[in-house]
Order: structure tokens, then C-alpha cells, then sequence
């Protein structure tokens, strides 16, 4: 109710913490987010909200970044009105309100895997840690870091894009401080798929040298047939089999969502519509 509702310049956020008695006494273990037994509270943690779906399952419906997490249950502030049947509704996570992302339903596509005994995975409890080395745990941590890089991504090129149809003003240069977990590519191994292909796309032909001339010579995209961040550091690339040269629409639309579309999925909508 109030997790995505401002207050002056922050979010503040309440989920129930396992464990017996009034709910405002019980504690978050922060010592597994990193913090030691005698913190009160830990920042830069990243806070992803998940919830029931009406179509079965549990999604991933929004996230804080760069949060404070606290061990013990905040009160409201004063005059802050979070109140729900009389009952003041204080938090256990604070972030600024830039840092934080509330999904639109139909945006909402992440699933959180269940708990299995081997796997790992969100079980009863309302407060998920996913910091054991289970299967589940370590896949979900790497799908949702994907997710949020991704959007972020289509965030800012949507609001790109939206500049250049608006006679509105905008003032750049002020600066702005941006944190994000980025995947070390291979130059060679780029090159390597460049010259087996060719730097022509893969999925619609479009060839930059053809339609720009001597500017366009070499330039394409390379696409990641898997996520780098689904195969994990120290992955050996093979340039033949994971790699695939797309030109920048095609490489938009693969990863439209996640996880991302298959190159033959953007083939087939291009067939279906005419392309």
C-alpha cells in the first residue's frame, strides 16, 4: 500500500519479518546482507518487491536500489499518514525516490522460483535473502540483476526517444551519479563472429556498408545468443556458437523482454508482419 507511495523524496518500505509477537519487534537478519552483528542498519543493498499473481506464481513487481535497510522496525514519520486500519505502518527499508522502479503490470514478467529443497528458492517466509549457493538462488540473482539492467536500458532510450518528438526544453549537463553492474566483453571474440558472419544482420539482412556507404563499413552489433550474465564470470566465448551479428533494431527487439527473444522468435515476427 505505502512501498511505492513518496515521501519527501524517499520510499519506505514495510514487509513483516518471520518470527512470533507484534511484528514491530521483529528483526531482519542484515548480518546475511553483509552487515555485522552490531549494525543497526546497511546501505547500498538492492530491495526487490514480489507478490502473488492472479495467474499463479510469485512476479517480481518492483525494486529499490541503493537502499538502507534497517534490522529493527522504523516508525512512520510524523505526519507521513501511513496508517492502515489504524495501525501506523512504520518500514524496514529506506531508498531515494529516483532509485526506485514500481513495474507496470503488464511489465511484470519475472517469475521467483519456488522453494525446493536442493534448488533453493522463495519459500513461506516473507523475507528472502537468495544468498546461498543453491541453484535457484544463484539463477534468480542473476536474472533479476539482467532485468533491471535491461530496463533501465529501455527506460532510457524510451525517454531518448520521446525528447525527439516534444518542443519542451531540456537542460543537460548537470550530473547525475548512476551505479550499475555491467559484463565484461570480449573485443576479439567479437571480431572472431564478425568475420565468420559477416557484418551484415543476421535476422532482417541490413548491412551498413550497403545503405551508408564507406562510414558503414564493419559496423554491426554483436548479440549474446546467452546472457552474459546467466553463464557467469570466466565464461570461455565461443565466437561461433554464442555470438551472432544483429543490427541495432533487431538487437532492441530481442531484448524487449526477458528473458530475451530468440533470434528465430524476431525472424518469425518479421515474416508475420511483412518484413
Amino acid at each position: 500500500m505505502y512501498n511505492f507511495l513518496p515521501y519527501e523524496g524517499h520510499m519506505l518500505g514495510f514487509v513483516q519479518p518471520s518470527g512470533r509477537g507484534e511484528f514491530t519487534e521483529r528483526t531482519i537478519r542484515i548480518e546475511r546482507l553483509g552487515a555485522t552483528k552490531k549494525d543497526e542498519s546497511i546501505g547500498g543493498v538492492l530491495v526487490a518487491w514480489v507478490a502473488p499473481s492472479t495467474n499463479g506464481g510469485v512476479l517480481l513487481v518492483g525494486w529499490y536500489n541503493n537502499a538502507i535497510v534497517y534490522r529493527r522496525y522504523q516508525p512512520p514519520p510524523q505526519g507521513s499518514g501511513r496508517v492502515f486500519k489504524d495501525v501506523e505502518i512504520g518500514y524496514y527499508a529506506k531508498a531515494k525516490e529516483s532509485d526506485c522502479v514500481l513495474l507496470a503490470e503488464e511489465e511484470r514478467t519475472l517469475r521467483v522460483p519456488r522453494a525446493e529443497k536442493q534448488m533453493g528458492g522463495l519459500g513461506q517466509y516473507l523475507v528472502w535473502y537468495a544468498d546461498s549457493g543453491k541453484v535457484n538462488d544463484k539463477r534468480f540473482r542473476q536474472e533479476l540483476i539482467e532485468f533491471i539492467r535491461l530496463y533501465g536500458h529501455q527506460r532510457l532510450e524510451n525517454e531518448l526517444n520521446d525528447a525527439k518528438f516534444t518542443t519542451r526544453k531540456f537542460v543537460e549537463g548537470t550530473p547525475r551519479r548512476v551505479t550499475a553492474t555491467t559484463y565484461e566483453r570480449n573485443r576479439k571474440a567479437r571480431e572472431a563472429c564478425i568475420s565468420y558472419y559477416g557484418a551484415r544482420c543476421l535476422i532482417c539482412g541490413f548491412d551498413f556498408l550497403e545503405f551508408y556507404g564507406e562510414i558503414g563499413k564493419g559496423y554491426i552489433h554483436v548479440h549474446h545468443v546467452n546472457p552474459l550474465s546467466v553463464v557467469g564470470q570466466g565464461y570461455e566465448i565461443d565466437p561461433i556458437q554464442d555470438l551472432r551479428p544483429v543490427c541495432p533494431n533487431c538487437h532492441a527487439m530481442i531484448h524487449r523482454r526477458n528473458p530475451p527473444y530468440s533470434i528465430e522468435d524476431i525472424k518469425a515476427l518479421i515474416q508475420k508482419h511483412g518484413g
